[in-house]
This record gives C-alpha cells, structure tokens and sequence, in this order.
C-alpha cells in the first residue's frame, strides 16, 4: 500500500437480492487515519453499520418475508414489549 488513507466503503452492491440494481453511492465509509492498523478501521467500520442498522436491514432482506409473516412478527413483539 503506498498511501496511508485507504477507503474501507460497505455497499449493498455485494447484495444484489435486496436491491435491484447497482448503487453507485457507499452506504456506510470509514476512512483509514495515518498510522492506523486495518483491523482498527474494520472495527470501526462494523461499528458503525451496527449503529445505522444496516447489518440489521440487510439480514432482513436475506430471504423474502410474506406480509402475513410480518404481520405475525410485529404483533408478538408488540405483545411481548407489552408483557414486559
């Protein structure tokens, strides 16, 4: 690597069943400050798509969900948000 800023960027490019098409845009980037490791910029990049909810979105989108299904979730966790 010849420079010290590297661009780590996530995008859904990777996953193409939730959108269809190509985004052109990045969803989330950390960049990589001089003299930090890699490993510290991924940390800081999993952080960050942890606090945005992206990683969460995109396990939902993994396989299709019926409405009917949906429907199920939201009301046990709504009964469940209620009991407790």
């Amino acid at each position: 690597m010849t420079s010290h800023r590297i661009l780590l960027i996530c995008s859904l490019v990777t996953m193409p069943f939730v959108l269809k098409g190509v985004i052109t845009t990045p969803i989330a980037e950390v960049r990589l400050k001089k003299g930090e490791s890699v490993d510290r910029a991924i940390k800081r990049l999993k952080k960050k798509l942890d606090k945005e909810g992206i990683m969460r979105e995109i396990r939902m989108h993994r396989h299709y969900e019926k409405p009917s299904e949906r429907r199920r979730r939201k009301a046990a966790r709504a009964k469940a948000r209620a009991r407790g």
